[in-house]
């Protein structure tokens, strides 16, 4: 895995978190939740800021930071990156 990654995006009115997001996680790398198991959730708000775990060969090992917000236009900025 990179050493860094980041992501950003502009996106109209919502967005799909796994379509976007975690679907570009590498081959082996899963986001977890508190019980370790698979991440399921919304993000949801005008404005928020998520931090998702990540598995990889059954170690948590980096964060995912994930910060969005609502524009003036009606559109997301949304960026992450890990920790």
């Amino acid at each position: 895995m990179p050493g860094h990654v980041s992501l950003a995006y502009v996106v109209k009115h919502h967005f799909q978190l796994h379509s976007q997001i975690l679907d570009r996680l590498p081959a082996g790398v899963q986001a977890v939740d508190e019980a370790r198991e698979p991440w399921e959730g919304i993000l949801c708000g005008r404005e928020g800021l998520a931090l998702i775990d990540l598995k990889a060969f059954g170690k948590t090992f980096k964060t995912l930071v994930i910060r969005w917000y609502r524009m003036g236009s009606g559109k997301f900025e949304v960026v992450g990156y890990l920790a």
